[in-house]
């Protein structure tokens, strides 16, 4: 009797559906972390860009000498006074979906970037006695995508407290 090589129809049926099963499976996997990346993305960006506008807008109220504020309802301005008379005034605005700084004549700066669109900026003064000023501020921001696994928005209020003597 002759041996035959080769492979009989039920083990090359067994190997295949394992290998579909395993690939399936890796499929599913290989689709999950896609989508976590994807919003680990877009949080993390949303995170960058919102922690930057906090530092700079709390940097910039308490270098100042005094707070004023332009508020229409659409986009309120932050207008700051500073020591440095070449920096008055510095202007924090949102204009479109972006926020921007500009001191004294200098060009406006953008202080996000397109990845996020600002959907709100609202400054509120509170004014107390002996020179005690504060801004309370909200930002809202969204990454500014059309993928839904990368829809992400964060909305932060916060409070700067400033210290001007000769109020």
């Amino acid at each position: 009797m002759t041996k035959r090589k080769g492979f009989s129809l039920l083990e090359v049926i067994v190997y295949t559906a394992i290998i579909g099963v395993v690939g399936t499976l890796m499929t599913g996997i290989l689709v999950s972390l896609l989508k976590i990346q994807n919003l680990q993305v877009a949080t993390t960006d949303v995170h960058q860009q919102i922690n930057f506008v906090i530092l700079n807008i709390q940097r910039f109220v308490r270098a100042s000498s005094a707070i004023n504020m332009v508020n229409n309802d659409e986009d309120p301005v932050l207008t700051l006074t500073m020591a440095d008379s070449t920096k008055n005034p510095t202007l924090i605005y949102r204009t479109g979906t972006r926020i921007y700084l500009k001191e004294g004549t200098s060009m406006e700066v953008p202080l996000t970037s397109n990845d996020v669109t600002v959907e709100d900026l609202q400054f509120i003064k509170i004014s107390s006695a002996a020179g005690f000023d504060s801004i309370q501020f909200t930002v809202s921001m969204s990454y500014a995508t059309e993928n839904p696994q990368r829809e992400f928005s964060k909305t932060i209020t916060s409070t700067v407290a400033h210290f001007n003597p000769e109020s």
